[in-house]
């Protein structure tokens, strides 16, 4: 029975041990999970820029959005607008954007105005130009919810992008006759942050309780004596007889 006993404590013993190595590797994990942040990028100092022009902070890999919204009075000047070919109308936006570098990129807009409904909406964007603070290639976070106009692309710089529009009309031109200004011309960003954690840090203790415990079995074990079990004599046979 004793012998079982030492068997177990060693096996035991030995089972701890083996599990340090491992507890102690899997309390590092880190997992990662992305979480989405949007919102206005615009500063909060505009007092010298007018309604035409708007700044953002960005940091590198931020994604730029523009939210520009029509002024509902652009749309009473027919030569405001060009015709297409299928009949569409269509008011142009000329815009840049300068980087912190100051590269410029160039945007063209086309909007469309339905006198049904009364209301702008955008057909086409297109990058005319990227400076050197501007990637073309955008990720679209996990999540992600487009309720702007556009996207100009990706931030490569941090700091601050200055837009600016320079056109918006086609025969008669809004911003240069500083009438009717945009309802709405702001700078927003959306980014993915990776929000690190380690679940299962507390292993590190749980390692650190299990190795005395391991040598304390495994001591127990390889170290505990079996108790001899004594013949008897011939001493002892014949005191056994003689009782």
């Amino acid at each position: 029975m004793l012998q079982n006993v030492k068997r177990w404590a060693v096996a035991v013993g030995l089972l701890l041990l083996l599990l340090v190595p491992v507890l102690l590797t899997s309390y590092k994990t880190i997992y990662a999970t992305p979480e989405v942040t949007q919102g206005s990028a615009s500063t909060t100092d505009t007092s010298n820029l007018s309604a035409w022009e708007c700044t953002g902070n960005f940091s590198a890999n931020d994604v730029i959005m523009v939210e520009f919204l029509p002024n509902i009075f652009w749309a009473q000047n027919p030569a405001a607008f060009d015709v297409l070919d299928n009949g569409t109308p269509v008011l142009y936006v000329d815009m840049n954007i300068t980087d912190p570098k100051s590269n410029m990129s160039q945007y063209e807009l086309w909007l469309t105005y339905d006198r049904t409904n009364n209301r702008f909406s955008v057909i086409n964007v297109t990058a005319l130009s990227l400076g050197e603070g501007i990637n073309s290639t955008v990720f679209v976070p996990n999540k992600f919810t487009m309720t702007y106009t556009f996207i100009a692309g990706t931030a490569k710089l941090n700091g601050t992008y200055f837009a600016n529009v320079t056109f918006v009309g086609f025969a008669v031109n809004y911003r240069a006759n500083g009438t009717y200004k945009p309802a709405a011309f702001e700078l927003f960003y959306a980014r993915t942050v990776l929000q690190l954690s380690q679940p299962y840090a507390s292993l590190l203790y749980v390692g650190y309780a299990i190795i005395p415990a391991g040598v304390i079995f495994l001591v127990y074990g390889v170290l505990k004596r079996t108790k001899p079990t004594r013949k008897a004599s011939s001493r002892d046979l014949q005191h056994s007889h003689a009782g």
